[in-house]
């Protein structure tokens, strides 16, 4: 699953209670995400940089997704089709960040 970095508080009591499904806090070097209306501990995720048409997309997962790709930093049509197929969570968030969604923290 990827998620979005807001950003890095002191305590888990600061975590937001308006937050968005995705939505992620680093911790004491822990990261937070929030799922289905409850704060997770997600451990430590990968910092996944990808480009696409030009546009550059931080992207922080759980998975290593770079590995995928032979060239991560120029995605091809075939490599947007197997990312979605192989990840579908962190290719939506990949997709709503290439459209300019929120950017990664």
């Amino acid at each position: 699953m990827a998620f979005l970095l807001r950003g890095s508080l002191p305590d888990v009591t600061e975590l937001p209670l308006n937050a968005k499904m995705g939505d992620a806090y680093l911790v004491s070097g822990v990261t937070y995400t929030y799922i289905n209306g409850v704060w997770s501990e997600l451990g430590n995720p990968v910092k996944n940089n990808l480009c696409y048409a030009g546009i550059a997309v931080t992207l922080f997962s759980e998975n290593d997704l770079e590995s995928l790709f032979v060239c991560p930093s120029d995605l091809s049509e075939d490599d947007l089709e197997f990312f979605k197929i192989t990840y579908p969570e962190d290719y939506r968030t990949f997709e709503y960040l290439l459209q300019g969604g929120d950017k990664v923290a």
